[in-house]
């Protein structure tokens, strides 16, 4: 004699529901934190950036002596003798026309700094550079 077995195969619509509610839920957790890390990605790119046009506005220093603080980014990449040094690097998170190398120094030497929201390339938002009074005294040298 055959005994039928009633049982079927699969999950049941509560279980599916049930496994689609925890995921959405640990999802919703995450968000925030991989937000925060992109975030921080960003800005260590910027970091990088301003590092790279420190470094080529130095170089550049070395030889000609004609930059100053003042001198906006768009200027020193537009100086051939000066983009040589920063090899065609792409400056794409450097807001080109406002930020100038005394805001690539200040972020370099660990300024705090914002990105302005809205931007598929985060650009720094030069309003948001925040120097600490111990740390401009130490480059002015006072």
């Amino acid at each position: 004699m055959k005994i039928k077995n009633n049982k079927k195969e699969g999950f049941t619509l509560i279980e599916l529901i049930a496994v689609i509610a925890i995921i959405i839920i640990l999802s919703g957790a995450m968000y925030p934190k991989v937000i925060g890390y992109i975030n921080e990605a960003k800005k260590l790119n910027v970091i990088s950036q301003c590092r790279k046009v420190v470094i080529a506005a130095e170089a550049y220093n070395m030889r000609y002596n004609e930059l100053d603080m003042k001198t906006k980014i768009n200027d020193i990449i537009s100086n051939e003798a000066i983009n040589q040094y920063l090899e065609s690097d792409e400056l794409k998170n450097l807001n080109l026309k406002n930020t100038n190398l005394e805001d690539c120094y200040n972020i370099v030497n660990g300024a705090k700094f914002e990105l302005q929201d809205g931007n598929k390339n985060a650009l720094l938002d030069n309003s948001s550079i925040d120097m600490k009074e111990s740390d401009k005294e130490n480059m002015t040298g006072n």
